[in-house]
């Protein structure tokens, strides 16, 4: 019970999921997702060769 309030509370859910699945839709969907959670994602992105940052 206590898992389920916080995942209802948790700010992810204010992004939207993607209208489809291309790809490039999901890219934009994670990074989103990444950005609202405010975690270290985008600085780990800064210590991986630039052709897979986007995969991170």
């Amino acid at each position: 019970m206590i898992q389920r309030l916080g995942v209802l509370r948790s700010p992810a859910l204010a992004v939207p999921l993607p209208p489809s699945l291309e790809l490039e839709a999901c890219y934009r969907y994670c990074e989103a997702l990444v950005r609202a959670r405010h975690h270290n994602y985008p600085v780990a992105s800064m210590f991986t060769r630039s052709h897979l940052r986007k995969h991170i």
